[in-house]
C-alpha cells in the first residue's frame, strides 16, 4: 500500500490485542486469518485513537463492524488487524484515503468491508506540484502554509511518491499529471525524503 505507512504486525481482533494500543489517530486494516485478505480499511481519529476505535469494534461488533465482517465471523473467520500511527487525524484521514484508492485501484473495487472512498480533496494542479518540488528543504507543515488547502498527510503521501519515483518503486499514490510532470521535467529535481538530485 502506500510507500510512507509504518504497519504494525497483524494481530487478532480481540479484546486483549487492542487494550494497549496507542491512544493516537492512525489507520488500520482488517483481514481474515484464513485468507489473509484485506477486508476493511479505516481511521481512527477519536480523542482516544486507535485504542477506542478498534475497542469499539471488539466490544460492539453489532455496531461498528461492516456487513461483511458480521459475515466473516459468522462463518468462525478469525479477524486480524494492523495499525500505522499519524501524527494528526488529518493525517490519518488522507492515509486512509489513499489507502481505499490504492486498493481500489489495485483490485478494482473497493474493499469488500467499505461501502465508498471517503472524502477526497480536489486534485492537485501542476503548479502545486511544482511549488512542492521547488522546495524540498521545507518541513510538511511549511509546505502546507504555502499550499492552502494541502493537509500534511497530503503532501506528506506526494513526497514519498516522489520519492519512490526516483528509486523506480511504487508510484500508485501519484496521479498520471503528477507522473507526466516528474518524467518531462528537464532540471534535475532534489527527493524531499532522501535529499538525492535526479
Amino acid at each position: 500500500m502506500t510507500a510512507i505507512v509504518a504497519w504494525s504486525e497483524w494481530q487478532a481482533l480481540e479484546k486483549s490485542y487492542v487494550a494497549n494500543l496507542p491512544q493516537s489517530p492512525g489507520i488500520y486494516q482488517v483481514s481474515c486469518q484464513a485468507t489473509d485478505c484485506v477486508v476493511y480499511i479505516g481511521s481512527a481519529t477519536g480523542r482516544e485513537g486507535l485504542r477506542q476505535r478498534l475497542s469499539q469494534r471488539v466490544d460492539n461488533p453489532k455496531k461498528y463492524l461492516s456487513a461483511y465482517e458480521k459475515r466473516l465471523r459468522q462463518q468462525n473467520c478469525r479477524l486480524m488487524f494492523r495499525y500505522a500511527e499519524a501524527t494528526s487525524r488529518t493525517q490519518a484521514l488522507d492515509w486512509e484515503t489513499a489507502e481505499i484508492n490504492e486498493y481500489r485501484n489495485h483490485h478494482g473495487h473497493l474493499p469488500p468491508g467499505n461501502k465508498m472512498t471517503p472524502r477526497r480533496a480536489p486534485d492537485w494542479s501542476e503548479e502545486e506540484v511544482r511549488v512542492l518540488l521547488d522546495r524540498p528543504d521545507l518541513a510538511d507543515e511549511e509546505v502546507a502554509k504555502i499550499l492552502i488547502g494541502r493537509s500534511t498527510g497530503a503532501i506528506g503521501v506526494v513526497r514519498a511518491g516522489v520519492h519512490s519515483f526516483h528509486l523506480g518503486g511504487n508510484v500508485s499514490m501519484l496521479s498520471k499529471m503528477m507522473l507526466n510532470y516528474l518524467q518531462r521535467r528537464r532540471e534535475p529535481l532534489r527527493c524531499p525524503v532522501c535529499k538525492a538530485t535526479f
